[in-house]
């Protein structure tokens, strides 16, 4: 695995992770049926060109666009797709607001002492993975659940308009599907019509 700790640039990124891989026998390589590649827009002027370069040297990409955090959201509330505004010189900060706002009005549990989600730390709290992982009131579904079926939503309508970098997306659901994380099953609705669902299968 290679750690990308505050990358300049993605483009090095991508070209230092197919280093690492052909240094690998022949032996390790054939360890790994696939290879992924993680890392977010965050303001990288090549980040389009590094999810393609990435892609032509046959890694598999899961990247947000502007930033993860936009992951997070899609947890909380559906979205359009459209930008974010940047505010102050931070990419995240405004999702970051969005996000603290569901975490004041849905964490019951721990509302007293867990810390609110902030861009000064790269550590996540457990209680925020339970609430990631909890019944929406709303929606009646694992909030994992909704962010996997957004995210999908916005990606292939992105996809299809030639915009699948443009702020505000996602695609990390799909490392999560390959994980196995989620499997698509078919559900009746209250109107009696099919569809098609992700849910968690662990």
């Amino acid at each position: 695995m290679l750690k990308g700790s505050g990358i300049s640039k993605c483009v090095d990124f991508v070209k230092e992770a197919q280093r690492k891989y052909d240094k690998l026998s022949e032996t390790q390589r054939k360890k790994y049926t696939q290879r992924w590649l993680v890392f977010d827009y965050d303001g990288h002027n090549d980040f389009e060109e590094g999810v393609k370069l990435g892609r032509s040297y046959g890694f598999k990409v899961a990247f947000s666009s502007m930033c993860i955090e936009y992951w997070f959201v899609l947890h909380f509330q559906n979205h359009d797709g459209q930008p974010i505004p940047v505010k102050g010189e931070s990419h995240s900060k405004a999702q970051i607001e969005i996000i603290n706002k569901h975490i004041t009005a849905y964490n019951k549990k721990f509302k007293a002492s867990i810390p609110l989600y902030d861009d000064t730390s790269k550590v996540i709290e457990e209680e925020f993975f339970e609430l990631m992982l909890a019944i929406d009131p709303v929606t009646h579904n694992r909030r994992i659940e909704d962010a996997c079926l957004r995210a999908e939503s916005i990606h292939s309508l992105k996809r299809k308009s030639g915009q699948e970098f443009s702020e505000s997306v996602t695609n990390l659901y799909q490392l999560l599907i390959e994980l196995g994380v989620f499997v698509k099953v078919k559900e009746m609705t209250k109107g009696k019509s099919e569809v098609e669902r992700w849910r968690l299968s662990i």
